[in-house]
Order: structure tokens, then C-alpha cells, then sequence
């Protein structure tokens, strides 16, 4: 079964699947995903998963197998090569699992990026939404850590939020990074999505009929959660997929256009590119629609983007 005609997010994103030709590069690149965990048996991402550096930071949990279903959503337009495919599919996903549930505590979230700093992954997925109601103290400590890691050149990727309200500026903890909306098949913002102080835009979905034009996402789920094989079946698809929407897939895009585009010149220049670098080739490889308004540079792109890269080659193999 091939999928991949029915993920409309991704045709858009890697140009109808040419970014998978012109590069297969995010085979250097660690993505560290700090979320719910992975499904780390579901056959379209266990080739992604690195065992040995994933961690659980949930107390007498020491596995990072995903429960809740959203750290698998995330990976899948990460990385999933197989029924379905990620934007960066040959990446490695180092599974940092913070929560059983839907909920999470900031020190596990430091705990883990901590940690994502010691497996010195090349970016940071953070499809956490905004984090509310912080105190002074942990709010502090939080930016402090996100702080460490951007210094250290790691590309951290953070989800706008869900509630469709205009974001003036991204203060702290936030400063750093890279703040993503959702845009639905059209291109334009998707109903939910935060907007405003963003750096970027890439497809979210939208709430209507699951496998609709303008609809919901494609991804991968745990096989294991029985309401979402429920949810599978009705809608004919197999175990271990279904729809969803939100800007934790839109920041997943990102994280995956990134691998795409620090993979590419690692291979070409031995090191990792600096974030200043990355940021010039996704902005490069954005599309704006003219009614997208509020929402960064505009849509990334992974075959623009390469595009760009393999017209600058010259000159940055010389930088």
C-alpha cells in the first residue's frame, strides 16, 4: 500500500516528492523530538528511532513507547518512510518522551533538552504549543536551557498554538525559537492557528471531513491505541494511520525541511551549518499565498529550498 498520493502536505512540501530525488542527506542529521514518545515498533518509523539514545524522563516509566498517540503523529511528518513518507525520511529521531497523558511538566521538558544537548542532535522538535501559566522561577530556568541549546547551534522548532489568536511577539522562553503556523491545502491560515510572531507557516490541516480536499493530515499513530484503529478502519485505512490536525504537524514540516536542508550541507561541508544558515535557505524555499497574512516568510518547501542550496553550492562549499 502506498499512501503517499493522499498526503497532500507533503506533495506540497517536497514538490510532489522531488526533494526525496535531489537529496537523500538527512541521514546525518539527529532530530531530538521531546513529546508523548514514539511508537517505536510502527514500520514506517523503526528504522528512524535511535534505541539507544532515546530516553524516557517520566518517573518508573523507562521506555519511551508512545501511549498517547501525538509524539508517533509528530514523527511521522518527520521522518516515516514506508506506507507513508516524512518530509525528511531518512533522519534520526532521538525520542524524548516527557508525558503519559496530554499533559506535561516544564523540568521534564528541560530534562530533556538537556539531554538532546549531550546527543548533540542537530535540531530540536518542540510540538508543544505555548507553554501557559509558567511561574517566574521555571520560566526563567526553561529559557535559560533553550538558550544553551540555540547557542550550541541546534535548531529548535516550536508549535505556534491552537487557539487563532494573534501572537505579538515571541518573548521568553521562546526567544530562540522558531514559532510555526498552520495553513490548511490552500495555503492560507488554517481556522485554529495562532498567528502573528511566527517565523514560518507549513500545513496544519483543517477540521472538516477527515480525508477531505482542504481537510485533516495524513500521519502515523501508535497500532497499539484502539480508539484511533477504530477511527482507522471507518475512514479505510490500516492500523498504525489516521488524520489529525494542528501546529504541532505544521512545526513538524519545519523540523523536517530543516533536516533536509542541514543534511545537505553536511555532506557538502563536513560541519553543521550555523541557524543563521538555515533560516537564509528556508526563507529561500518559502511560498507566500497572497491571502497568507501574519504568518512569517511564508509556507516552507523542501525541494525550493534545495533548489536554492544547489544554485549557492559554489559558493558556500567556499564559505
Amino acid at each position: 500500500m502506498n499512501l503517499f498520493p493522499y498526503q497532500w502536505n507533503m506533495n506540497k512540501v517536497t514538490g510532489g516528492g522531488k526533494s526525496y530525488v535531489a537529496s537523500s542527506c538527512s541521514s546525518q542529521v539527529k532530530v531530538a523530538l521531546i513529546d508523548s514518545g514514539i511508537d517505536v515498533n510502527h514500520p514506517d518509523l523503526q528504522h528512524a528511532v535511535s534505541v539507544e539514545e532515546s530516553r524516557s524522563f517520566i518517573g518508573q516509566v523507562e521506555d519511551f513507547q508512545d501511549n498517547v498517540g501525538h509524539g508517533t503523529m509528530v514523527a511521522g511528518i518527520i521522518a516515516a518512510n514506508g506506507v507513508l513518507k516524512g518530509v525528511a525520511p531518512h533522519a534520526s529521531l532521538v525520542a524524548c518522551k516527557i508525558t503519559n497523558t496530554t499533559e506535561f511538566v516544564v523540568e521534564k521538558v528541560i530534562a530533556a533538552i538537556e539531554h538532546a544537548m549531550m546527543m548533540q542532535v542537530d535540531v530540536i522538535n518542540l510540538s508543544l504549543s505555548t507553554f501557559k501559566s509558567l511561574s517566574a522561577t521555571t520560566s526563567a530556568a526553561l529559557s535559560s536551557t533553550l538558550r544553551q541549546a540555540v547557542d550550541e547551534g541546534i535548531f529548535v522548532v516550536g508549535s505556534a498554538g491552537n487557539e487563532n489568536t494573534y501572537l505579538n511577539q515571541v518573548t521568553d522562553p521562546f526567544t530562540g525559537v522558531t514559532l510555526v503556523a498552520a495553513t490548511n491545502r490552500s495555503g492560507v491560515k488554517s481556522s485554529y492557528s495562532n498567528y502573528g510572531a511566527v517565523a514560518y507557516s507549513a500545513p496544519g490541516g483543517e477540521w472538516l471531513t477527515p480525508m477531505s480536499d482542504e481537510g485533516c493530515i495524513l500521519t502515523t499513530y501508535p497500532q497499539s491505541l484502539v480508539e484511533m484503529r477504530s477511527l482507522s478502519e471507518n475512514i479505510g485505512l490500516p492500523a498504525g494511520y489516521g488524520p489529525m490536525c494542528g501546529t504541532s504537524l505544521a512545526a513538524a514540516h519545519v523540523t523536517g525541511v530543516a533536516a533536509v536542508i542541514i543534511g545537505q550541507l553536511k555532506q557538502w561541508k563536513q560541519c553543521r551549518p550555523t541557524i543563521a544558515c538555515v533560516h537564509q535557505y528556508l526563507r529561500k524555499g518559502c511560498q507566500r499565498h497572497e491571502e497568507a497574512v501574519s504568518l512569517g516568510y511564508g509556507e516552507v518547501n523542501a525541494y525550493a529550498a534545495l533548489e536554492a542550496l544547489t544554485r549557492d553550492r559554489a559558493d558556500l562549499q567556499h564559505q
